[in-house]
């Protein structure tokens, strides 16, 4: 079930702050506001399985936010050669 977050009018997203509290939650800070989400809040989520677990966009998620949001093919560590394709798509 996807839970959205209401933002004040005029909101940039410099204004918001993206951190992960753990493997499977993330806090969302907007000014003073604080809100926190799981991986099935946020639609993250492979929900076949009994026990929802990360899908392959939550990985390119925590990719991006360990490299400060910026990918540049150059960088190895970030994509492992053979996910390339997938995360070019």
């Amino acid at each position: 079930m996807l839970i959205p977050i209401s933002t004040p009018p005029g909101t940039t997203w410099s204004q918001v702050m993206i951190e992960f509290a753990n493997d499977d939650y993330l806090q969302i800070s907007i000014g003073k506001d604080r809100h926190i989400r799981s991986i099935v809040e946020m639609g993250f989520a492979d929900l076949r399985k009994p026990e929802p677990t990360p899908n392959e966009l939550w990985e390119h998620f925590r990719t991006l936010a360990k490299f400060d949001g910026h990918i540049g093919w150059e960088t190895s560590r970030a994509v492992v050669e053979k996910d390339r394709d997938k995360v070019r798509k």
